[in-house]
């Protein structure tokens, strides 16, 4: 390697994080943002799976999730945790973000050749001789992904969220579009592979340009090792949760049809999907945020208690909703082709309740930089996870649903997970209690509200107007519900008050300064943890 020339006073403001005095700005701003972008997200992601549904076949999806399930862990090597290092550390200099991603493009080679070069392995564990050529094309998406690593982790650890949610929105939108143009005119499967990578190259193009900054020439000394024991312990823990979390898929398509695989691919996106749309923006906002308040406990509990709150509010209800008005959601999304796939969404729903609030252990064990407590836990629940399956797929995708379900509610994100994730931390286990327990009341409450007067409307058989009749009930029995509960009112009018706070401030003539690095350096000004790349 090459040495590199410091350069100490640029050095100091390069990517640095936002301070105390902006921290609320850029915090609620950016959960703002982010959330509004997460809406038009799950609106195009919504009609992705319903008119691709309609163009494609189960065995379509099928053929393609089992490649999934491999190329996800995969990608996990590229990555070695080195995002989420560069955005809760404390301090981070031009040096060290070159070296880590010429390390990072370097992985992303090496993963590369590897995958295509287990391509028959695959197509021969599968007995489908169509995943050999699947298996290569998608492989090369690595790259492109390596080259956007970095980037997309410096534009979050300064919270810059309006930048990203528009390479993302622009990512999406083009990659949905690609995808139906290309089922339309008959590619089949081809076409879902056809959005990965207008989705990543979009994405990873988007970040150098926003961004600015260009990587220096890699350097020995540049002080990443303790970057690296992090990651690696972050790594350690997202293989084993990958390796489990894919293997619902792997035996399904080893042990049943490709059909099943299929339905449940389906299913499980159509059940995470709404989930991921709240968690992963506001995990966006949290982690440099919280990692700022680390020194405060105090500060630290009140801020982690409202964000979670917020997670709960949105998320819940909608997994509630999904959990009764089950056959009306997948006539309307999927088609009433899809209906034998409603069993496997009933089991699949109390592990997508209980994802609503997983952020709770991630931003803990990632802000404090606990990696190496967060591997020592992967390693029990990945173990548990695979067991659960194992004996779950004899009895197909609704098998397997039902044991995700059991260990994600038992022990994953039950009170063995949360009580040992809260140690050597400022949580006790009545923060998280306090948080969750208005939100699960009232879906709870509009949950049963909609259950016992569903049928009273006649909509006939029309999905739309069924779907428009379940809303119409179940919504304001949530909103009534969550105002009518102790402090309810009082929690909506600081969300409001908040809110007014910083729209007035976001307009102010002469807002908090934000350290910025001359352009003529190419180096980036902003940062953050970046969204999954592949949109399936």
């Amino acid at each position: 390697m090459t040495s590199a020339t410091a350069h100490p006073g640029l050095d100091e403001q390069f990517c640095a994080i936002p301070s105390n005095a902006e921290l609320k700005r850029r915090s609620v701003l950016g959960s703002l943002v982010s959330l509004a972008s997460q809406g038009l997200r799950w609106i195009l992601s919504l009609a992705s799976i319903a008119v691709l549904a309609r163009l494609l076949t189960p065995e379509d999806f099928g053929l393609v999730a089992m490649v999934y399930a491999i190329i996800d862990f995969a990608e996990l090597c590229m990555d070695l945790g080195l995002g989420t290092a560069t955005i809760q550390a404390t301090r981070i200099t031009r040096r060290q973000a070159s070296t880590l991603f010429w390390l990072n493009l370097a992985l992303s080679g090496v993963i590369t050749t590897a995958v295509a070069a287990t391509a028959p392995l695959i197509s021969l564990l599968y007995h489908e001789p169509r995943l050999t050529q699947l298996v290569r094309v998608l492989s090369l998406g690595f790259v492109i992904m390596g080259l956007g690593m970095q980037h997309r982790a410096l534009l979050n650890r300064q919270m810059r969220f309006g930048a990203l949610s528009g390479i993302e929105l622009t990512a999406l939108a083009a990659s949905t579009f690609v995808a139906i143009a290309a089922a339309w005119f008959g590619l089949r499967y081809w076409s879902l592979v056809l959005r990965h990578f207008v989705y990543i190259t979009i994405g990873s193009a988007g970040a150098w340009l926003i961004s600015g900054w260009r990587p220096q020439l890699p350097s020995r000394g540049s002080g990443i090792r303790g970057m690296l024991a992090f990651g690696a312990n972050l790594t350690g823990f997202y293989f084993l949760q990958y390796f489990a979390r894919n293997m619902d898929r792997v035996l399904l398509g080893w042990y049943a049809t490709t059909r099943q695989v299929g339905l449940y691919d389906r299913i499980c996106h159509l059940a995470l999907v709404p989930v991921m749309q709240i968690t992963w923006p506001l995990t966006r906002v949290a982690i440099p945020a919280l990692a700022t308040l680390r020194n405060d406990p105090q500060r630290y509990r009140r801020y982690y208690r409202r964000g979670l709150l917020i997670v709960a509010t949105m998320g819940m209800p909608a997994v509630a909703f999904l959990f009764v008005a089950v056959e009306d959601v997948i006539r309307f999304m999927l088609g009433p082709n899809w209906l034998e796939a409603a069993p496997v969404l009933r089991a699949l729903a109390p592990a997508a309740f209980a994802t609503t609030f997983s952020v709770a252990t991630t931003w803990v064990y990632n802000s404090l930089g606990h990696a190496d407590r967060q591997l020592r836990w992967g390693i029990l629940t990945s173990a548990a996870t695979i067991a659960g399956f194992i004996i779950g797929v004899h009895w197909g995708a609704v098998g397997v649903a039902a044991a995700m379900s059991i260990v994600t509610c038992c022990l994953t994100l039950g009170p063995p997970g949360i009580a040992y994730c809260y140690r050597q931390s400022p949580l006790k286990m009545t923060d998280i209690l306090a948080a969750l327990w208005r939100p699960l009341a009232a879906a709870t409450g509009a949950a049963l509200s909609l259950y016992l007067t569903a049928n009273l409307i006649p909509t006939g058989q029309n999905a739309f107007l069924r779907l428009l009749s379940d809303a119409a009930i179940y919504i304001p029995c949530y909103l009534l519900l969550w105002c009518l509960l102790p402090n309810g009112m009082t929690l909506v009018r600081e969300i409001i008050d908040l809110a007014r706070e910083m729209r007035t401030q976001n307009t102010a003539p002469n807002p908090t300064p934000v350290p910025q690095i001359s352009n003529r350096d190419n180096y980036a000004s902003d940062l953050t943890i970046s969204q999954p790349q592949n949109q399936r």
